[in-house]
């Protein structure tokens, strides 16, 4: 099963996908296609933590719905849910690509798409694209939210200071199992997931009780959502 796993996996890279992709600065994107580019400013450092997956720049390709793309410095941004581009003088950028999009940042694959979660609504944003089977993907929905600091958890601030304790970015990441443009957010019990009715019931309690599978597991969400791909009609 791993092995299959990691197959599948890699045909998720195909950003080598026979598209030419070519270094370019931010001019070229604009002309790129489905994307719109938006100039930052200063940063606003009133918090703790850090918003990003990784506060560094690092080698990332993008291909457009055409199959024309480009690589360039990105990182990305999990409580705006965007990616930052860096042009050689060091300006940053904010990329809003539409659908229809990959990118490989990484390592891993990035798609942006709108899903019906049940019982939550329609999520429209990046995703990490994990594995895709026939009939199921599991995908990564990367976030981050500035949480401030509980009351009764405040010490009193020093003399003549008038300001509390910062807010700091908490990671609230899921998971999302889609099928098609419908999907549920993966949750912490295998009751609550069967009683989503989103796969054979029969088939996930038995794989799941003989298997232990722990949901917080990524590599074992992967071989469950796999098998069930497997064996669903």
């Amino acid at each position: 099963m791993k092995k299959q796993i990691l197959s599948a996996f890699l045909l998720l890279i195909p950003v080598s996908l026979m598209a030419q992709v070519v270094s370019v600065s931010e001019q070229d994107l604009f002309r790129g296609g489905n994307i719109n580019l938006v100039k930052l400013v200063a940063d606003n450092k009133n918090y703790k933590g850090s918003p990003y997956l990784n506060d560094t720049f690092e080698n990332t390709a993008l291909v457009f719905d055409s199959n024309r793309g480009f690589e360039g410095p990105m990182r990305y941004h999990m409580g705006y849910q965007i990616f930052e581009f860096k042009n050689a003088a060091g300006e940053r950028f904010k990329i809003l690509p539409e659908s229809g999009f990959k990118l490989v940042h990484q390592g891993k694959s990035y798609v942006r798409d709108k899903i019906r979660l049940k019982s939550e609504g329609e999520l429209d944003g990046v995703f990490q694209l994990l594995w895709e089977g026939q009939h199921f993907r599991v995908l990564r929905y990367l976030k981050k939210e500035l949480e401030q600091a509980r009351k009764d958890g405040i010490p009193a601030p020093a003399t003549g200071s008038s300001e509390g304790p910062l807010p700091t970015w908490i990671d609230r990441s899921y998971y999302v199992i889609a099928k098609g443009n419908e999907g549920i957010r993966v949750e912490n019990s295998h009751k609550k997931m069967i009683n989503l009715n989103f796969f054979n019931a029969k088939v996930y309690k038995t794989y799941t009780d003989q298997n232990k599978v722990k949901l917080k597991n990524e590599e074992a969400l992967l071989e469950m959502v796999a098998h069930l791909d497997q064996n669903t009609p």
